[in-house]
């Protein structure tokens, strides 16, 4: 086992507005596997309804979300394993769960 008292941690501080947490938060830590998509069999579409309030972003367990163009948010697809958290936290209803073969 690796000598434990080289291991940095970094504290967490929880943004406190979703437009201040990073693009993408597997960029920041650097902890992560390179792929999550492997077992995945649904896929989350965000509609058109979307008024980019970030709580998918914020929720996403596996940073699968990211800010796009005007904030808009798209999925990441090597890091969704589609869970489906996303679409249970949206308040418009504006992600939809598809087969992944319907992306």
């Amino acid at each position: 086992m690796a000598d434990q008292s080289d291991w940095k941690v970094r504290p967490f501080q929880r943004p406190k507005n979703p437009q201040d947490w990073p693009l993408t938060p597997q960029c920041e830590s650097g902890y992560l596997a390179t792929s999550n998509s492997g077992w995945r069999t649904l896929w989350p579409q965000i509609l058109d309804n979307c008024n980019s309030c970030g709580l998918c972003f914020v929720y996403c367990p596996d940073g699968a979300i990211a800010k796009g163009e005007n904030d808009f948010p798209y999925v990441l697809a090597d890091w969704c394993k589609g869970c489906g958290l996303c679409a249970k936290e949206c308040p418009k209803d504006a992600i939809r769960m598809n087969e992944d073969d319907q992306k």
